[in-house]
């Protein structure tokens, strides 16, 4: 009797034996298995921490499936601030050093944009400008918007007033409300604060000081003038180039007006305005500060019959539109630009910029209103 209790006992601990074994494989594999997940995610570059989290929100395949590391994943669960819906948004968008990134991104996704928009959201804006866009309620088409350059997100709410104004496109919405054309002319105007640049914007948003003369006036060759006038010296000098260069294709190209100070362009606008009154005034003639003659950039040209109305009849006219952008000129009111520039068409006002950016504006149709606010005016 004493043998089968032995042997039942034997038995008993055998079982055991092989059911703590089995046992002890079985967390071996695990362990093993664990160790092997642990090991692929430190081989991504995640921290230890972060591989804790990533256990912890069970959500280590998902990871292994992307098969790459992603910063902004791992600030989002360092910080706590991970949301799991928002997963492969955090893989997508390149990870900003900034405390307010990750926050920023759930903010959008609970305001409504989706993913397309949101990458392209931190494609295109700073930290700053999403976080300004997030005063606004959901824009649903402000991925039309935000991949301009010129895109300025404290404009958003004019763009927005405008675009329903107008049947224009995005970029046009953009340019012309950066201009101020969603505001009467001659209001929020600014003071020029770098009058001397060949490149300086002056329009009737825009106004020069009204001391400002430029230090490097030169008299035009008076062989090429009706009357003397003067332009700083870079432009005097393509002025000659182009006019002499007319000549030689036996054309009579002139200058007739160039630089004039303040107090000359405000006894000229009052002239006028005593003339014809000052709402006709305005389409054809600056006022005082608002005009390109006070920076020595501008000349006005005329033809043999040195008469300014009639200058687009004349050969001169149609030579000069076909050459001026090689010297550098622009003409600065152009046809059926007037809702723009705010002025007539002149097809005689000569504006110099440069070959490169007269080149550019006259193969893109632009005026210089324009090619300013998409190129040369930054955020």
């Amino acid at each position: 009797m004493e043998a089968v209790i032995s042997m039942r006992k034997a038995i008993i601990m055998k079982i055991i034996f092989i059911i703590a074994g089995l046992f002890l494989i079985y967390q071996l594999i695990i362990n093993f298995m664990i160790d092997q997940d642990y090991l692929k995610l430190r081989k991504l570059n995640f921290q230890p921490e972060t591989i804790e989290k990533i256990k912890a929100y069970n959500m280590i395949n998902e990871v292994l499936e992307k098969n790459k590391y992603s910063k902004t994943l791992e600030e989002s669960l360092l910080t706590n601030q991970f949301h799991k819906p928002n997963f492969d948004l955090y893989y997508e968008i390149p990870f900003v050093d900034n405390a307010a990134f990750i926050p920023n991104i759930n903010k959008l996704v609970t305001r409504g944009y989706n993913k397309t928009q949101i990458i392209l959201i931190f494609k295109y804006l700073n930290n700053k400008e999403i976080t300004r866009l997030l005063n606004h309620n959901l824009i649903s088409d402000i991925e039309k918007y935000i991949v301009f350059d010129y895109f300025l997100v404290g404009n958003l709410e004019r763009y927005l007033n405008y675009q329903k104004k107008t049947n224009h496109s995005y970029h046009q919405v953009i340019t012309q409300v950066n201009i101020g054309l969603d505001n009467p002319f001659y209001t929020n105007i600014k003071e020029i604060k770098d009058p001397h640049r060949l490149t300086v914007l002056v329009n009737k948003y825009h106004h020069l000081p009204n001391t400002f003369i430029p230090d490097d006036l030169s008299p035009v060759n008076d062989n090429l003038v009706v009357k003397t006038i003067q332009l700083r010296t870079e432009v005097k000098k393509a002025f000659e180039k182009m006019s002499n260069e007319a000549q030689t294709n036996g054309l009579n190209l002139k200058g007739t007006s160039g630089f004039r100070s303040y107090d000359e362009q405000k006894q000229l606008y009052n002239y006028y305005v005593s003339q014809d009154g000052k709402e006709l005034a305005d389409h054809y003639s600056a006022r005082a500060g608002h005009s390109e003659h006070q920076t020595g950039l501008a000349i006005d040209v005329v033809g043999p019959d040195e008469q300014l109305d009639n200058f687009e009849k004349t050969e001169e006219f149609k030579w000069l539109l076909k050459h001026h952008h090689e010297y550098g000129f622009i003409i600065r009111y152009p046809k059926d630009k007037e809702y723009i520039t705010g002025y007539q068409y002149e097809p005689w006002h000569l504006r110099y910029v440069g070959v490169s950016i007269a080149s550019y504006i006259k193969e893109n149709n632009l005026t210089f209103d324009e090619y300013y606010i998409q190129k040369l005016d930054k955020k």
